[in-house]
């Protein structure tokens, strides 16, 4: 218990050793070995107003998981505010983007439900982004059916660009596995009603769209999707990445 008050009575110095690669370690040890609802109460009010630093620290972070770990509940509620008011600061970082997750699965009720709805209302651009795509496609995967509905609206009208981008075209095939028929039935149709579909299924991205969008279709909606292929086949042919698209759809020697 003196340990831990030694530490935490001086927030800057704490965060410094937190965010050292070796410090970081005897902060993690003395979070394990809290005890007391004092103890929890003065880790995290030394913690809580540098949250954001440590969870975009390769150390820090390590600190704030601890704290998940170990912290009574209504104290990791607290650390979990400070990233639901900074999401899309950590979603867009290399290491905030997997603290943001880890602050998904510790969450419970109103607050976890508020910080998928956050995310999932900047989608469009996180999609894109080198990191935040990852927390877009958590949610996709392990959110309500409300911020999936969020998801998938924010994205509507925004397929066929998504699906040639780098980042986002993993978030639209997640939308096509874990949105529901009504969702992906949508998405198909949207790519497949578009000028530019065969620059789509020949795209070093889009191409995977193509092919989930027909691995996830099923009767009529995949004929539809097939037969848009069809249309293009001999395009698709000089193509490398069209070629798969047309071997996926069953149409190689067609």
């Amino acid at each position: 218990m003196f340990i831990c008050y030694q530490l935490t009575r001086s927030p800057g110095k704490l965060v410094r050793i937190s965010c050292d690669m070796h410090g970081t370690r005897v902060v993690q040890k003395v979070i394990e070995g809290i005890k007391s609802s004092d103890e929890s109460l003065w880790a995290v009010s030394a913690l809580r107003p540098h949250a954001t630093t440590l969870m975009k620290d390769e150390n820090g972070s390590h600190v704030v998981e601890q704290c998940f770990q170990h912290l009574l509940p209504e104290h990791r509620q607290l650390l979990i505010d400070v990233a639901l008011a900074h999401y899309v600061e950590l979603a867009m970082d290399r290491r905030g983007c997997c603290m943001l997750q880890a602050c998904i699965n510790h969450s419970t009720g109103l607050q976890k439900d508020n910080l998928m709805k956050a995310i999932a209302s900047m989608a469009l651009t996180l999609s894109d982004d080198t990191y935040g795509n990852y927390v877009v496609q958590y949610v996709l995967e392990h959110g309500t059916p409300s911020s999936r509905r969020l998801i998938l609206n924010s994205l509507r009208g925004h397929h066929v660009t998504l699906s040639m981008q780098k980042y986002a075209s993993n978030v639209v095939e997640k939308c096509l596995v874990y949105g529901g028929p009504d969702n992906y039935g949508e998405i198909v149709q949207e790519l497949i009603r578009n000028p530019r579909f065969s620059l789509i299924a020949e795209d070093q991205y889009g191409n995977y769209v193509v092919q989930t969008a027909l691995a996830e279709s099923k009767g009529p909606l995949r004929a539809a999707l097939v037969n848009a292929i069809r249309r293009h086949a001999a395009v698709l042919r000089t193509n490398l990445h069209g070629k798969k698209v047309l071997s996926a759809a069953g149409l190689k020697n067609k």
